[in-house]
């Protein structure tokens, strides 16, 4: 449908794996491996190029951005978008556009630089209404003087001119007859009774890039110890990120960028919260009255943007700190920090990842003979399962928090019978 149907830009090279013969099981761990590779890489070149683009240089900044990349790629946030690849693809392509705003402005291919970003973004429409929103406020605030207005204005207008041409295909016939949230089968969805159950996480862990409902992988360790640790590492690069206010001399045009990442974290930390914040009510009336409102039907999905501004924030905080270290010969300690907020925040959470959550599991039996009983009429069709938020978990399920699942046929083996 109309939602599903960019998503083919980013699973085509995988479709074409699949193709030529390629193991489903093996096809899905690259799928995996390439999503969250691709998320780490353009979170580094865009806080290596933000470093630079403020005259920032020196020994460490590429392990600093690297640093920081990871601990956005893997974060607790992210590991729980991990069963939703095209959403965190396109949540990718927002570090990439603002790399090449960064880098690529000057160039004369920078209008195509910037359309292939947002081409990726269009794999979710949430991803790509914010991308094009922080991106535009990012080109604006960097590129603000009378000097760099006229190509601003020339540069925004080609890379417009270049996206609707290239995504023409998509837009025409939306534009034309608009698809509602209805027709695409979402008016249950945007029930207030469902947003509500969506927006019921406790707003401490919301702050600190957590969560305690609809979580899919389990990224808190169970033992009070090692969650202590946990919430320590996220508290940490939280409250380092917000520290470069008081670490860093006044310079605007650095500081418009700081503000425009504060903002951004505060104004997606309550939004994350959904109808239990102060913006509730007018969040749900955008979402229930307008035809466009279920692309911002899931709160939750602010959490990724979330990330993005304090990991961003945290860049500029842990760079200045090194500086103010190598003075005084301690130019170990910031390797320190930013390995104690990985791996607080983020180790159980890959541990859980590869030993659970990303494994298949073994079907009830039930289920394993209605697969049999197919097989037996001669089609090629398998009961399929997909799940879906967990409530509980089963006794068959255990291990995998994964309690509901929505059963559907298919003739498309996903994962074999073990």
């Amino acid at each position: 449908n109309i939602e599903r149907l960019p998503r083919l830009v980013i699973y085509l090279p995988y479709l074409m794996l699949a193709q030529i013969g390629l193991e489903v099981p093996l096809i899905l761990k690259i799928l995996i491996i390439g999503t969250y590779t691709f998320l780490s890489l353009t979170m580094f070149l865009f806080c290596r190029s933000l470093l630079q683009h403020f005259g920032i240089e020196g020994k460490g900044i590429n392990w600093i951005s690297m640093g920081c990349a990871f601990i956005l790629a893997y974060n607790p946030i992210s590991l729980h978008f991990g069963w939703a690849i095209s959403l965190l693809v396109s949540f990718a392509a927002l570090p990439l556009l603002l790399y090449f705003i960064l880098t690529k402005i000057n160039s004369i291919y920078f209008p195509l630089f910037a359309t292939a970003a947002l081409l990726l973004s269009v794999a979710h429409p949430f991803n790509l209404v914010m991308n094009i929103i922080i991106g535009t406020i990012f080109l604006l605030l960097v590129r603000m003087s009378r000097k760099d207005l006229k190509l601003v204005l020339v540069k925004t207008t080609l890379t417009f001119l270049s996206f609707i041409i290239m995504f023409s295909w998509f837009l025409i016939p939306y534009l034309s007859d608009p698809i509602t949230s209805v027709e695409l089968g979402r008016e249950r969805q945007l029930l207030r009774a469902v947003f509500d159950v969506v927006s019921d996480n406790d707003p401490m862990k919301i702050i600190l890039l957590d969560r305690d409902k609809f979580t899919y992988t389990q990224t808190v360790p169970p033992d009070s110890i090692r969650s202590t640790f946990h919430y320590a590492s996220l508290a940490a690069l939280v409250g380092i990120g917000f520290s470069i206010f008081f670490i860093k001399k006044p310079d605007w045009k650095m500081y418009r960028i700081l503000l425009m990442f504060s903002a951004g974290f505060i104004i997606c930390t309550l939004l994350s919260l959904g109808s239990n914040g102060p913006l509730g009510d007018l969040y749900y009336a955008i979402v229930s009255q307008s035809s466009l409102g279920w692309i911002i039907r899931s709160p939750l999905k602010f959490q990724l943007y979330q990330l993005f501004f304090i990991v961003s924030l945290f860049t500029f905080s842990i760079t200045f700190i090194t500086k103010k270290l190598q003075k005084h010969d301690l130019t170990s300690v910031e390797g320190i920090i930013i390995i104690f907020i990985f791996v607080g925040s983020s180790a159980y959470g890959i541990y859980d990842a590869n030993t659970f959550t990303f494994k298949p599991i073994e079907l009830p039996s039930e289920y394993f003979e209605i697969n049999n009983m197919l097989k037996d009429t001669g089609t090629e069709f398998k009961v399929l399962y997909y799940p879906i938020y967990p409530t509980r978990t089963t006794p068959w399920s255990e291990g995998h928090q994964i309690g509901n699942f929505e059963t559907k046929s298919s003739a498309v083996p996903t994962y074999e019978i073990l």
